[in-house]
This record gives structure tokens, C-alpha cells and sequence, in this order.
């Protein structure tokens, strides 16, 4: 008997141990996900689903590593098991969730949200995605109510992304002045308080692209008279960690800051330190000559859908945001190809901007048709470093525009953009259809079909209107050398892929 009782016993214990393996195992995929490493957290799932092939998390998560990967089939199957299985677990319908958003399914993932809230109600991750998915069919007034109760239940550490999609929401319902409240708040809790994500490397690493615009940046800024003069300080500590950090560290590209070399530019690195005022301009920012019955024609006449603009805006308004744009320390991200970005949420959204967003919106309603800002950003290249690889973008209609000087470019028939005059597939996910640097996958497809490619030249103030789903790439940069010269470009989204 007490045998018996001794290996039951041991049976349990031995039970327990398994579980506890699998709680921590479930605990290290989520972090490996939540880090960005794919493989890593698909490698912990599988060992689990190998010891308990029905552990409903598990799956649920292995289809959220395969909706990241942009396997969307293998994902639904996943995820459907798991719900299936265990129809109770709150995180099994969210995940499912975002899975239909990404395939476009939005009405079917809004039910998948409430599923999730109906069985957690305090579920402040399922509310956000909720809002989001609000957002995408333009219903901004229910997109707000989720985002709020998404406030209410996040600590404030995690809260920047709720208050910067509450600006898009608000900007979409022309509330500017509350959208720029909210986006600043959520730069002042990414940039300005310590809430610092371990995984951004936007503050944790550094590179040689960044590091030399932001020493250029500085001295710029210096230049501009007293009131700029501590910039000159900044630019000589910076040159000096440049001589310091070991280059060879790392990837090659994105180098890790020591603790030490963190702290010697913690108050400026990644901080927006210097922010020009744009405040709106009277009138309409955009050229009151502008052809618009041409230009709409053309674009249409183009199809898929192109059409350039040349003197798109007012001299005043391009001159004060291209003293927006080389003024402010908001160019906290570096591309692999070695330009820096800022984006709306990041610092970039000032009165000016959302100004011209609207006046483009309006002016361009027959191509727009009514859609609203999603998204805008600027890039700012070097004298000859390579631009945007090849991909299209998830939205209905791209406005790209470039600030920078004629007298830069040393290559007056390039400098650009090249669009490709080829729609991705509908069946592309954009995170297949946007992969950074692996791109042959669209060279392939571009190369079934007849290629008919467009290069539009750089021109100071030239804008490219065109269907978001067209592939396009930087073109060929050659630009002098020196901070005021830097090729800068800003893009506008509108409305939504499929709209």
C-alpha cells in the first residue's frame, strides 16, 4: 500500500514538473516572439506541442508565429485547433483576431476581439485590437470608445501606442489639435520618460549612418546662433563616443552601447531634444496654379494609377517645413541601407504637416476619394547611400514629395523613385509583400509579368501621387555632400489596402 501511495506520489510530482516546464517554456516563446526572434519562439512551441500535442496556447501561438511569418494558412489552422480544443481561453480568440486583420477579414476579426472580450472583459490588449480594427473599416468614433478602455487598463509604461492610434483616429475625424495632444503624449512616454523598451534600437544600439547625421545635425544646429550653442558641445561628444565604440562589434551595422557609453548620451540620443515650431500657414499650403483636372487625368489615364506634381507646395510652406525637417531631433530610426527616419507618432506630426495632409486630401479628392491619413514619414539619405529597397505599400494611395535641393542632386535624371507599373497580389500579406532586404521573391514576380517601369527624377518639391499597390524603389542616389543637402523625401498614406 505504501508503495503504491509512494509511486503515486512520484507520478504526481513528476506531472507537475512537466507542467511547470511547459509554463516556462510558454513564458520564454512569448518573449522570443515579443523580441521579434521567429524561429526561436517557433522552436519552443514545437518542443511543446512534441511532449502535449494538444496544448491549446501552444498552438494558438505557433499560429501567431506563422501569421508573422506570413503563413496565413498554416496560421488559421493553428489557431482554429486551439479554439477548438479549449474555446474558453481569451488569448486563442485574440490571436485569431489579428490573424483575420492581417488577412483582411475585418468584420470576422472584430467578432473574434468581442469573443475574447466577452470571456475576459478587462482584456486591454483584445480592446486595443479592437480599436484597430474599428479604425481600418473608418468607423473612428468606435475606434476611439476601444482605444479608451484599452487606456484605462494599461500601465502607463506601455500606454504610447494607445494614445499615438487615438491621434490617427482623431486626426481622421479633423480633430487636429486633440490628435497632436495624443501624439505628443506618446512621444513624451517612447522619448522623454525612462520607459525604456529593451528591445528598441532606436535607444539601445547605434550605427555609424545615425551617429554621423546626428554629429552633422548637431553642428547645424550650432550654426544657427546662440541659442543653438550647446548643440556644439553635443556634436563633440558624440565625435568623441565615435572614436570610442568598436565598429566591429555586433552586426556590423547596429552596434550594442555599452551601459557606460548609454549614459554619456542618454539625454540626447533618441530624445527629441530640439523640436522646430510649423504651425499652420494661412491659405492652402498646396500651389494655387496646380492643374488638378490634368493631373487627376493623368493618373487615371496611367493605370494602375500614377501621376507626378511638380511645385506641389506654396514656397512658404515648403520652405518652413524643410526647416522642420532639418531643425528637429526626431530622426530616431536607421534602415539597414544607412538613411534615418522619423514617422507622424515619432515627433514628425506638427500643425504644418497635418495642414498639408488635409490640403492634399482635399485637393486630390478624386484620386483620394474621401480616404483618410493612415500614416506619413520622411527619410533623409546620404550623399550616395542606397535607398528603399523594392516593395509596395498597405494602403490605397501613396503621395511621396521630396523637400531637398535642385542644386544637390549631381545626378539631375535620377535621385528619385522608380514605380514599377505592377500591383502585388491580393494574396500578399503585407509583411510579404514589405521584407526589408529580402526582396527576390518580387523580382521574380515582376519578372512574369511585362515590365513596365517608370523613373521619376528628383525635383525639389516634385510629388508622386500613385496606387499604394504599385512595387517602387529608391532610385539612384548621387547628392553632394553636407547636412543641408541631404536628399529628403516624406510620404503620405491614405485610407486602406483593398479600400
Amino acid at each position: 500500500m505504501a508503495k503504491h501511495r509512494k509511486n503515486r506520489k512520484s507520478a504526481v510530482s513528476k506531472l507537475q514538473s512537466q507542467k511547470d516546464e511547459i509554463t516556462h517554456a510558454l513564458q520564454r516563446g512569448k518573449q522570443q516572439l515579443q523580441a521579434g526572434h521567429l524561429l526561436e519562439a517557433k522552436n519552443i512551441y514545437r518542443h511543446i506541442l512534441e511532449t502535449d500535442p494538444n496544448n491549446p496556447i501552444a498552438l494558438s501561438m505557433m499560429g501567431l508565429v506563422a501569421c508573422k511569418d506570413g503563413e496565413q494558412k498554416i496560421a488559421l489552422e493553428f489557431m482554429t485547433e486551439a479554439i477548438e480544443i479549449k474555446p474558453e481561453i481569451a488569448t486563442s480568440h485574440e490571436n485569431l483576431g489579428v490573424l483575420l486583420l492581417e488577412m483582411g477579414e475585418i468584420n470576422d476579426a472584430i467578432i473574434s476581439f468581442q469573443n475574447a472580450l466577452a470571456i475576459q472583459p478587462n482584456f486591454a490588449s483584445a480592446h486595443f485590437n479592437l480599436g484597430s480594427a474599428f479604425q481600418k473599416l473608418g468607423q473612428q468614433k468606435n475606434a476611439i470608445d476601444s482605444f479608451l478602455k484599452s487606456l484605462k487598463l494599461t500601465p502607463e509604461h506601455s500606454q504610447a501606442k494607445i494614445y499615438a492610434q487615438l491621434g490617427y483616429a482623431l486626426n481622421s475625424l479633423g480633430e487636429k489639435k486633440e490628435a497632436l495632444k495624443h501624439f505628443k503624449k506618446n512621444l513624451e512616454l517612447n522619448r522623454l520618460k525612462n520607459f525604456i523598451d529593451p528591445n528598441d534600437i532606436s535607444i539601445r544600439f547605434i550605427s555609424k549612418p545615425k551617429i554621423n547625421h546626428d554629429i552633422e545635425q548637431f553642428k547645424y544646429l550650432n550654426s544657427l546662433g546662440n541659442n543653438f550653442k550647446r548643440f556644439g558641445k553635443l556634436a563633440q561628444i558624440y565625435e568623441n563616443l565615435r572614436e570610442e565604440i568598436d565598429w566591429s562589434s555586433g552586426d556590423g551595422f547596429l552596434i550594442p552601447l555599452t551601459e557606460k557609453q548609454r549614459l554619456i548620451i542618454n539625454d540626447s540620443y533618441g530624445r527629441p531634444i530640439h523640436i522646430n515650431e510649423a504651425p499652420e500657414l494661412p491659405g492652402s499650403t498646396l500651389n494655387t496654379n496646380l492643374n488638378i483636372e490634368k493631373i487627376t487625368e493623368s493618373y487615371f489615364k496611367n493605370s494602375p494609377g500614377l501621376s507626378t506634381i511638380d511645385n506641389l507646395l506654396t514656397p512658404s510652406a515648403l520652405s518652413a517645413l524643410r526647416q522642420f525637417l532639418l531643425e528637429s531631433t526626431i530622426w530616431f530610426h536607421v534602415k539597414k541601407n544607412g538613411y534615418v527616419g522619423t514617422y507622424m507618432q515619432d515627433g514628425m506630426a506638427c500643425p504644418l504637416l497635418l495642414q498639408i495632409a488635409e490640403d492634399i486630401r482635399q485637393t486630390f479628392s478624386p484620386i483620394i476619394k474621401g480616404r483618410p491619413l493612415k500614416q506619413f514619414w520622411a527619410y533623409k539619405y546620404g550623399s550616395t547611400e542606397k535607398g528603399i529597397n523594392i516593395h509596395a505599400d498597405d494602403a490605397y494611395v501613396n503621395l511621396n514629395f521630396w523637400v531637398s535641393l535642385d542644386s544637390a542632386n549631381l545626378k539631375p535624371k535620377h535621385g528619385g523613385l522608380v514605380v514599377y507599373m505592377v500591383e502585388a497580389p491580393d494574396d500578399w500579406s503585407h509583411n510579404v509583400y514589405y521584407t526589408g532586404d529580402n526582396t527576390d521573391h518580387i523580382y521574380e514576380y515582376l519578372n512574369q509579368h511585362e515590365e513596365n517601369r517608370q523613373i521619376v527624377p528628383h525635383r525639389e518639391n516634385r510629388g508622386v501621387i500613385f496606387n499604394s499597390d504599385l512595387f517602387h524603389e529608391t532610385d539612384i542616389i548621387d547628392f553632394k555632400s553636407g547636412y543641408e543637402n541631404h536628399r529628403i523625401s516624406v510620404t503620405m498614406l491614405y485610407g486602406d489596402r483593398g479600400d
